[in-house]
Parts: C-alpha cells; structure tokens; sequence
C-alpha cells in the first residue's frame, strides 16, 4: 500500500511539473515567473517569513 501512494505521488508530482512547466524557456522565467505575478501575491510571502522570523527571536528573549 505505502509503495502504491510513493508511485501514485511521483507521478502526480511529475504530471504537475509537465503540465505546468512549459512556460518556463529562461532562469527568468522560472524565478520570476516571467515578470506575470502582481504585487498583492507576491508580497504575503516576504511578510510571512519576516513575521515568522520576529516572532521567533521574540520567543528567545522571552
């Protein structure tokens, strides 16, 4: 069962990685996303990390 849900997962991974790779020609394309991703979806991720980042050397000093 366990090695039936590994292979089910691969593919499903590499089906994903096939289907939604094609756009990707350039590094830019790959790390920027072509330059096609607005600011309001870019920016929870930068704030995310550096709330993350606070709360955890706030955690320290506590």
């Amino acid at each position: 069962m366990d090695t039936l849900v590994l292979i089910g997962y691969i593919g499903l991974i590499a089906w994903i990685g096939s289907r939604f790779g094609k756009d990707q020609h350039n590094p830019e394309d790959y790390f920027l996303g072509g330059r096609k991703i607005p600011g309001w979806a870019i920016v929870p991720s930068p704030l995310s990390e550096h709330l993350a980042g606070a709360s955890r050397a706030a955690l320290n000093a506590w």
